[in-house]
């Protein structure tokens, strides 16, 4: 009998053994056969290694594992052993491969449980039993979860649901047991939310909803579960903060406490994530939401960041608050509770479906200074930099809400300090070949090259020249921008030099580019990529061209007098092109041999045409007189421009203007003038006196008026026939407002001055 019995026993047959790395776990394969047939039969143990780490023996665990499974023979020893350090490896890599394969073991566990409930039998003819159950449930609820969990079953078949919303009765016990139960039991309020998730999918059934108070019963039911949560918190830390003796006992008794709270937490957070289901799909209804938000549901929402760890749950609150971030109030109301400190700790985590909403959600928010302002102090910008790099997938929405924080100028500085103009840099440089740049990517590059640090980071190592090489195959205009911006910076670098021909550090930079920009000017037909070439030209000085060019050289060569006559014929170009074209002549002109080009040709003459099309836009006359200021500084076109043209008339107009800057650079035009129109003994030529004149009623037109219109004993005076005072060598240029005591007076009536000092607006005391 014995031998009989030997035969008749299995024999195991080892296999293949493997690491699977998603659930840390070691794998064993082997077969079995039975005697006499011999057949094989195939089978699969896993062993989860679920106290793996960095720290951890190989060697010890190896042993462990050949002593649970008796189907490992020892000589695979040692395989074992190296299954364990590669997957050791993989958890010291991934500090989330732990907590990923407990999240899938739970997700199994989850699924059991929806496979255990998929056992329950309901039958639609059997409704009124169920209602029943819902009735004369006992004390311990068992009888209602059960009737609820008929109930749900029947919902899921799509076909039952409107016959079962429009049972009156049904509809009013489900609700009245969920009002006055839900304290009660975590899974009887669980399955009646579902059966109401699964009539709130659908609009049509909202209204029936709206009767039976459903959504008002989720609003208290999310209050209760989350002040719920804070006093289990709040009993937590009571706890902790007890005093030390009997330290043991408080810690086993804590251990059991914390187990029994993280299943709580499990059950509530599936609560209140049917709950919130079902109110964001009822608050397609703005009254609706209304309604919420007055019951504090704002409040209630930013709370689960505080307290939950469930990401599904997470994620919808934060699809909620994105929704209500359309209405000021909300927005208001989610500043006040600090939302933005509260999601600073899920920026990065392991759900990046959560780090998307929630980027999402910031974005919304972001509009806000004071939410900005935030942000900033719960420092995002490094962590919101990180995030640009770990995944493609939260580039996109991480860069729109960094640019919104780059707006402003405080924080422009701040990326300074993190890796994000390295990183800007190379996603520009590297995007795809003869493709424009996203509209995000760009708005934020042009924000960062606003400030002097990031521009001098964003042209090192060539930057500039990768920047400009991309314009040229591309003919992005966003991308010029950021050309455009860090030419701003090296002009008002030169600026603030005392001697930029030797203190320009940045000479050479664009000297060879100055070549291509200008070919971009002339070949593009781009009216926006014109308007940042033009303002990137404008911004250019002579330190800036090849040691030897000169403008006159690219005037030349490019024939750019003949160009800009072009743009500033009225009605040819737009008003931002005809400022910028205005802009660039300018420059042209601080350059005596690119002045004479510019005297000598049609060009004066255009600008001439829009100083009269344009004599009532300040800034293209700030810059014209600017033009005409360089012109007449040079001897050279001097007598070109003030006798061959009526130059001299609009600037004399412009005394009369009322922007002070308007006014200021006529007065330094004028002064040129002066300045030239001496013979050799220093008296003023025609030209001088009318100037000085012009002046003298300009700054004195209030007195004169006044003196006019009384009439007593004043001589009458009128715009062209001002008096002539007698011409003195000395000038200043800080003229007085007008005319009193302190400034001179007129003698006996006869309208001359006493003698006194020449400073172009009339004689003084």
């Amino acid at each position: 009998m014995p031998a009989e019995e030997e035969k008749k026993k299995k024999k195991v047959h080892p296999g293949l053994i493997e690491a699977d790395k998603e659930e840390c776990a070691i794998v064993v394969h082997y077969e079995t056969s039975e005697p006499p047939s011999g057949e094989r039969t195939p089978h699969t143990r896993r062993l989860r290694l679920k106290t793996l780490n960095e720290r951890s023996d190989p060697a010890k665990i190896a042993d462990d594992v050949l002593r649970k499974c008796k189907y490992i023979p020892s000589s695979k020893r040692r395989v074992v052993e190296m299954l364990v350090a590669n997957l050791q490896e993989h958890v010291a890599g991934d500090p989330d491969a732990a907590k990923n394969a407990a999240a899938q073991r739970s997700e199994r566990r989850r699924r059991k449980r929806e496979d255990d409930r998929d056992d329950v039998v309901a039958d639609m003819d059997s409704v009124d039993e169920y209602i029943e159950m819902l009735y004369e449930g006992n004390e311990d609820m068992k009888e209602k979860v059960r009737g609820t969990e008929k109930i749900l079953k029947l919902c899921s078949f799509v076909g039952n649901l409107e016959h079962l919303v429009q049972h009156h009765t049904l509809m009013g016990a489900l609700s009245r047991v969920l009002a006055e139960d839900y304290r009660r039991s975590s899974d009887l309020a669980y399955n009646i939310v579902r059966v109401f998730l699964s009539f709130s999918n659908f609009v049509e059934m909202h209204a029936i909803l709206a009767q039976y108070r459903v959504g008002s019963i989720c609003v208290e039911l999310v209050e209760f579960e989350v002040k719920r949560t804070e006093h289990r918190h709040e009993e937590a830390r009571r706890r902790a903060g007890e005093h030390e003796r009997r330290v043991e006992e408080l810690e086993r008794a804590a251990e059991k406490e914390d187990q029994r709270s993280r299943l709580v937490q499990r059950k509530q957070d599936k609560t209140l994530y049917v709950c919130l289901h079902v109110l964001i799909n009822l608050a397609e209804d703005v009254l609706v939401e209304h309604k919420m938000v007055k019951r504090h549901l704002v409040e209630y929402l930013v709370a689960v960041f505080s307290h939950s760890a469930s990401a599904p749950l997470l994620i919808l609150a934060a699809v909620f608050l994105k929704k209500l971030t359309l209405f000021e109030e909300n927005k208001d109301a989610m500043l006040r509770s600090n939302l933005v400190g509260r999601l600073a700790r899920f920026a990065p985590c392991s759900s990046p479906e959560l780090i998307i909403a929630m980027l999402r959600l910031l974005f919304n928010l972001s509009f806000d200074a004071g939410v900005r302002d935030q942000m900033v102090r719960n420092s995002f910008i490094p962590k919101l930099v990180g995030l640009l790099k770990e995944n493609h997938k939260f580039r996109e929405v991480s860069l729109r809400v960094l640019y919104h924080l780059s707006v402003d100028d405080r924080c422009k500085s701040m990326f300074t300090y993190t890796e994000a103009i390295p990183i800007v840099m190379q996603l520009v440089i590297k995007f795809p070949p003869n493709r424009k740049i996203t509209r995000e990517l760009a708005a934020l590059a042009g924000n960062l090259s606003l400030n002097k640090h990031n521009a001098e980071l964003m042209c090192a190592n060539k930057g500039l020249s990768a920047l400009v090489a991309r314009v040229e195959r591309t003919r992005d205009p966003l991308l010029m921008k950021v050309v455009r911006n860090l030419s701003l910076w090296t002009f008002d670098v030169q600026q603030d030099l005392e001697d930029p021909a030797k203190e320009y550090l940045q000479r050479g930079l664009w000297s060879r580019h100055v070549t291509q920009i200008l070919g971009f000017a002339i070949e593009t037909e781009s009216h926006d990529l014109l308007v940042e070439v033009l303002g990137t030209l404008g911004n250019l000085t002579r330190h800036d061209l090849l040691r030897g060019a000169t403008w006159a050289k690219y005037i030349e060569e490019f024939s750019l007098t003949g160009y800009l006559s072009k743009l500033l014929v009225p009605g040819m170009a737009q008003h931002d092109v005809v400022l910028e074209a205005v802009v660039f002549a300018g420059v042209l002109a601080t350059e005596r041999d690119a002045a004479n080009a510019i005297a000598s040709s049609s060009l004066a003459r255009s600008l001439e045409e829009v100083w009269r099309d344009k004599s009532d836009d300040a800034e293209i006359t700030l810059q014209l007189l600017f033009t005409f200021q360089h012109l007449l500084a040079h001897r050279e076109t001097h007598d070109e421009i003030l006798y061959n043209s009526r130059v001299l008339l609009d600037v004399l107009d412009c005394l009369g203007n009322g922007n002070e800057a308007v006014v200021s650079y006529a007065n330094a035009c004028l002064d040129l003038v002066m300045e030239h129109d001496r013979d050799e003994t220093g008296a003023l030529g025609e030209l001088g006196a009318q100037v000085r004149r012009r002046r003298f009623y300009s700054h004195n037109r209030e007195w004169l008026e006044i003196v006019e219109q009384e009439g007593a004993g004043a001589p009458t005076m009128s715009r062209t026939n001002y008096p002539s005072p007698t011409a003195s060598d000395e000038e200043s240029g800080s003229p007085n407002s007008g005319v009193n005591a302190d400034v001179g007076v007129l003698s006996g009536g006869s309208g001359e001055w006493n003698t006194g000092r020449d400073d172009g607006y009339g004689q003084w005391d």
